[in-house]
């Protein structure tokens, strides 16, 4: 690729990156709804069932952050990857003024919003802190750091595969070279640290990414169309929380573009009530239905 087509907009969507997390080891007096047991780390509940311990239809390992969905669970039938692609379609769909990577405060987490995952943005850069409100029962999902790498390019950036590679190949390619040298990846949720985030990394499949226009002022390659592209970034699915105030803090870096990222999110989580106004369901009876569904 022209190297100047790193120091222009490709540069910029660098920073759309994005991050939250859950937390390795819960403590008493946290809002997971699971006890856990000091010796292993893991929900009581997860000893005796296969429904929380991780794979892809095998039990090959217990989750080591039971708060998060892992990516071998295909969490709500699509792969890390997947949802990655339809995170930066809900990203990159709307205009600028309202966009939520450019959100100072928080103002527009509930844009497009829909589904039973509610998404989460980072920033192009900096500190930022946000809060939101967040329908009950909602998966959380976002990056740690991201990227998406789209088709086609200005001639002027010479932006085209190798003899005999794929378009897929050379996006893949490409959206990596952003992704590998990412370090000091750091989440917390209610201050806790999550652990072994290099273990939640995720590359989609080819797709079709519809980007608005406006885009382009900050991605020269934008056309206006939908544009094949490819994302790869450590993600997050964060099950859904227990009602009630939530703390959410994301770090990332990517050297090579001096690029440092730092957001927290203070997240109201709402009650979700049925007729009369009464609580539908307790935190820990829906939590522990979502689970079971979830690693079917």
């Amino acid at each position: 690729m022209h190297a100047s087509r790193r120091r222009t907009g490709r540069g910029l969507v660098a920073a759309c990156v994005m991050a939250a997390v859950a937390a390795g080891a819960v403590p008493a007096n946290a809002s997971w709804p699971f006890r856990v047991d000091a010796g292993s780390g893991m929900p009581k509940r997860a000893r005796t069932s296969p429904d929380v311990l991780l794979s892809t239809g095998n039990i090959q390992s217990a989750n080591p952050n039971p708060m998060v969905l892992p990516p071998g669970s295909n969490p709500y039938g699509a792969s890390y990857g997947e949802w990655g692609a339809r995170w930066w379609q809900w990203a990159l769909s709307g205009p600028l003024a309202t966009n939520p990577i450019l959100d100072p405060d928080g103002s527009f987490c509930d844009l497009g919003q829909s589904g039973p995952v509610w998404y989460l943005a980072g920033n192009f850069g900096g500190t930022t802190e946000r809060s939101c409100a967040v329908p009950a029962g909602k998966a959380i999902f976002f990056p740690i750091v991201n990227f998406y790498a789209n088709y086609p390019c200005p001639p002027e950036f010479n932006f085209e595969p190798a003899p005999g590679q794929s378009l897929e190949e050379f996006l893949t390619e490409f959206a990596a070279s952003f992704i590998d040298p990412a370090t000091n990846l750091a989440v917390e949720v209610d201050g806790n640290a999550l652990g072994g985030l290099t273990d939640y990394r995720g590359t989609s499949d080819l797709f079709l990414l519809d980007i608005h226009p406006e885009w382009g002022m900050l991605d020269p390659c934008v056309t206006g169309d939908p544009q094949p592209a490819v994302t790869d970034g450590y993600w997050i699915m964060l099950a859904p929380m227990a009602p009630g105030a939530h703390t959410i803090h994301f770090h990332a870096e990517l050297p090579g573009l001096n690029f440092v990222l730092d957001v927290t999110y203070d997240l109201m989580v709402e009650a979700q009530r049925g007729g009369r106004g009464r609580i539908a369901a307790s935190a820990q009876e829906k939590s522990w239905g979502l689970i079971k569904n979830l690693y079917r």
